[in-house]
């Protein structure tokens, strides 16, 4: 189980408490487990709770007059003060959402009070985390930053590293790098939402993550922009504007952009036809192992497209072609 920031104890009855609490936390950077949004049917409660306690810095308990007199509750309590004592969690933080009391072992600790303030508490709250714990925001920014929130957005969208898939956590994870401008993860949202990946599909939304990373450079979000103006996703077809995206794309090497580039002018596609050129960009994607190109190369050789007849040469790109979609099913296959 992944370490956390913070484990919020609370009782049924302020749950809502505790589900604001926990999102005011999360929209300032900070990572949470909570019986609401990680215990579903048929999870194992305590073993639960037990394993949020022992992969959490820090312990945030709602403190009320229910949760006083909730026996689960005061024994998480216990536990997580017995983890304090010991030193194996950081910071243990009572937040006050009543006037009930503080029981006296716990009244000495630093608490914070909301039982007067409402809705709009979250300075407060915040505030008060960052004085009970001020090391945790260095330690925040040296672990979440882009990169690493990428990589384990990366770990449940595949399901790798001890994690299920799990496509809603994996967005969470990149829209948090993309709010520090991490390129691959806007372009990995735009795939998302292009095929609906644990969203609705939406074309609209892909085409801006796809030109946030295009703006970057990533030729990979070019080529799935020119892509979209071929042929029409949430925009008007145009040939013209996705030559535009996939030289783009080609200039950087992406095989895909190259291969299809070679395609419009052997067959015509918004521009003049031109065997020629087909076969250049053919060749480029070629040479990078793209299985298609070697095919449309033997085709140009059978026929005599653009160059003389040599059954010879064809026959080698159809072999290298084929060898090439073998490994790509075989390395599907092993995945």
């Amino acid at each position: 189980m992944e370490k956390r920031d913070f484990f919020i104890s609370y009782t049924g009855r302020d749950e809502a408490w505790a589900r604001w609490i926990a999102e005011t936390l999360k929209d300032d950077g900070y990572t949470v487990y909570a019986q609401m949004l990680d215990i579903g049917p048929g999870d194992n409660f305590l073993d639960k709770m037990n394993e949020f306690l022992k992969n959490s810095g820090n312990f945030i308990a709602v403190w009320s007059e229910a949760y006083a007199k909730s026996r689960f509750c005061m024994t998480e309590l216990q536990g997580a003060f017995h983890e304090w004592h010991k030193e194996r969690i950081n910071c243990l933080l009572p937040v006050r959402i009543d006037n009930h009391p503080m029981e006296p072992l716990y009244a000495g600790l630093v608490h914070v009070d909301l039982s007067d303030m409402g809705a709009a508490s979250a300075e407060k709250l915040v505030d008060a985390v960052r004085y009970a714990v001020p090391h945790l925001l260095n330690q925040t920014a040296l672990q979440e930053d882009a990169e690493t929130l990428w990589q384990r957005g990366l770990d449940y969208r595949w399901g790798d590293n001890g994690v299920q898939q799990d496509y809603t956590k994996a967005r969470e994870y990149w829209e948090r790098a993309a709010a520090k401008g991490h390129v691959n993860a806007l372009y990995d949202l735009g795939v998302f939402y292009s095929n609906g990946y644990g969203v609705k599909q939406d074309y609209a939304k892909a085409r801006e993550y796809y030109e946030q990373a295009a703006a970057k450079g990533h030729a990979s979000a070019l080529y799935n922009l020119g892509y979209f103006y071929d042929f029409g996703y949430g925009l008007k077809q145009d040939y013209a504007k996705a030559r535009e995206y996939y030289e783009q794309a080609a200039a950087k090497g992406h095989a895909s952009a190259l291969y299809v580039l070679g395609f419009f002018y052997d067959y015509a596609i918004g521009v003049k036809q031109d065997y020629v050129k087909a076969r250049e960009y053919y060749e480029q994607a070629a040479a990078k192992g793209f299985a298609s190109a070697l095919w449309n190369l033997a085709d140009l050789y059978e026929y005599g497209q653009g160059v003389s007849v040599d059954y010879a040469k064809a026959l080698e790109y159809y072999q290298k072609a084929a060898d090439r979609k073998v490994k790509e099913l075989r390395k599907k296959l092993n995945r």
